[in-house]
């Protein structure tokens, strides 16, 4: 989304996200994600 006056700055990758924060932000797995995946 394109908001005014923001800008992403950083990512953070959340290695073991608990059922919490799987629940409030949106990380899913994708197609394109997949070949990341152990």
């Amino acid at each position: 989304e394109k908001v005014h006056g923001a800008a992403l700055v950083t990512h953070y990758i959340v290695p073991n996200p608990p059922e919490n924060v799987v629940d409030v932000l949106p990380i899913h797995y994708t197609d394109t994600s997949e070949s990341f995946r152990l």
